[in-house]
């Protein structure tokens, strides 16, 4: 679930974290973060956190706050499977899966994740995509600030659903990442 946002009242103090690609010796305290906020097996999540450290398909970032793990962010390149329908999101790279500790949301280090992926897609390509749920105002209001916009709610991505099928996804487009 997504945590309480209120854009009209932001009484936290922003941090000034470090964003650096993530290592190996990372991967615990992501999905440590992660645990907290999802159900699943931490096996096949620490997997799939290893091997996007591996992957050249991968970009996977991670911000500290006095020397800690507080959040990571990951871009993948996406590619539609074949036979594919043809509402499918298109061949890319996301933005995909900001996760804040929860000691820290809301102080600035999605906005540095998110700055930091713009600029390693940036090197790659000239756009970038990414999706939400619809009531994940906290996550469109972040990315509307860096020149996403809105493409489609009829749209699917292998392996995702919102709200397990009964929420909606909106898809967005950034034709220039903005660092």
């Amino acid at each position: 679930m997504f945590a309480t946002y209120r854009p009209e009242s932001s009484s936290q103090t922003p941090i000034d974290g470090i964003v650096r690609e993530a290592t190996d010796g990372d991967v615990e305290s992501c999905l440590r973060i992660m645990m907290a906020r999802e159900a699943g097996s931490p096996d096949q999540r620490r997997a799939r956190l290893g091997q996007c450290i591996e992957s050249d398909a991968d970009g996977f970032f991670v911000a500290e706050v006095d020397g800690k793990v507080a959040g990571f962010g990951r871009v993948q390149l996406l590619t539609p499977p074949p036979q594919a329908p043809l509402n499918v999101a298109p061949l890319g790279w996301y933005l995909i899966g900001v996760m804040v500790d929860s000691r820290w949301r809301r102080r600035g280090l999605g906005d540095a994740l998110t700055v930091a992926r713009l600029a390693w897609v940036q090197q790659r390509a000239n756009e970038v995509w990414y999706f939400a749920n619809a009531r994940n105002q906290a996550s469109i209001d972040l990315h509307s600030k860096y020149g996403f916009v809105e493409v489609t709610r009829d749209f699917t991505a292998a392996g995702v659903t919102f709200d397990n099928g009964i929420g909606t996804g909106i898809l967005f487009r950034c034709p220039q990442p903005q660092k």
